[in-house]
């Protein structure tokens, strides 16, 4: 029996996963010479090994937890727009039918009229019907000869009548803008009415101590210049201011109107010390003229036959 025992040991400490020095020593001892022949008999018989796999005790490890969505929360609920009430609905006006037109009547017009709508015209100079009926002028054109043409003394610029030959923005051929001493005058410009040209400006003689009475005559040290007459400080200038040695009327002087050295521009005149802007009025050749409104008086032109528009209450010496 204890022959079979040690022939056990090794294979119980095997299954038992440990076993001594002393019961490897006596297994060595009890074991057979490997250089000696075993009997088939003596050989132990083969016995089942023990699976030396333990089971494992280490549970497997768990599986991921997924962590629970995010509850959504319910959208806000939308409350419904106010009901915007339908707007009242405007009535149709009447239809007003227009007016019968009377059927033209033939008349009978004494030459060189001509019957245009039941009405005897001139067709050389009617501005509804120039030239034939129902020619319409544009404004600021007259019927001259049954022809829509600018007025006399004023000519055609950029689809309107010019007076070119008083304007003095828009003075001649050349469209000259004259100088503010200047005025337009048949198409040049010229000094003002009681100015005088020396070289390029214009002086007035009554006062201009450089040019006193005459070009050239100059006052003295001491003296003004009065009505065209050289005087001494201290006779003064009367009624008249003195601008610098000038004994000038400021209600008047387009020089100096209202104040010393305050010139009015070249399309004002000098009225009661005021400078009042003036438009000739080309589809007109004497006053009272329609194209002068209410805020201006048609006045007459210094010269040429269209007269201005000027806006103030009177007329130059008016």
């Amino acid at each position: 029996m204890r022959p079979v025992l040690r022939r056990l040991t090794p294979w119980l400490c095997l299954a038992t996963l440990g076993c001594s020095a002393l019961i490897r020593a006596d297994l060595d001892e009890s074991l057979p010479d490997a250089s000696l022949p075993l009997d088939a008999t003596d050989a132990p018989a083969p016995q089942d090994l023990p699976d030396v796999t333990a089971p494992s005790d280490t549970p497997a490890p768990p599986r991921d937890v997924v962590a629970p969505r995010d509850v959504v929360t319910p959208r806000d609920v939308v409350t419904p727009r106010d009901v915007v009430a339908p707007r009242d609905v405007v009535a149709p006006r009447d239809v007003v039918a227009p007016p019968d037109v009377p059927a033209p009547v033939d008349v009978a017009c004494p030459n060189p009229l001509v019957a245009c709508g039941g009405l005897c015209t001139d067709l050389s100079m009617d501005l509804a019907n120039c030239g034939a009926c129902g020619t319409l002028c544009m404004p600021g054109l007259g019927c001259v000869g049954g022809a829509c043409v600018c007025p006399p003394e004023t000519v055609l610029r950029e689809g309107r009548c010019v007076a070119s030959l008083i304007d003095p923005n828009s003075c001649g051929e050349m469209a000259t803008r004259c100088d503010n001493d200047e005025r337009c005058v048949a198409g040049r410009c010229e000094c003002r009415p009681g100015l005088t040209r020396t070289g390029t400006a214009c002086v007035d003689l009554q006062a201009d101590r450089d040019n006193c009475g005459r070009l050239g005559e100059r006052c003295g040290m001491g003296s003004l210049c009065r009505a065209g007459t050289c005087v001494s400080v201290g006779s003064g200038c009367g009624s008249l201011r003195n601008c610098s040695g000038a004994c000038v009327d400021t209600r008047t002087s387009p020089l100096h109107c209202g104040a010393c050295d305050n010139d009015c521009n070249q399309d004002e005149l000098c009225l009661n010390g005021t400078c009042r802007g003036f438009t000739p009025a080309p589809t007109c050749t004497t006053c009272p003229c329609m194209a002068c409104n209410t805020e201006s008086s048609c006045c007459p032109a210094p010269s040429g036959m269209i007269p201005l528009c000027v806006r103030a209450g009177s007329c130059p010496g008016g």
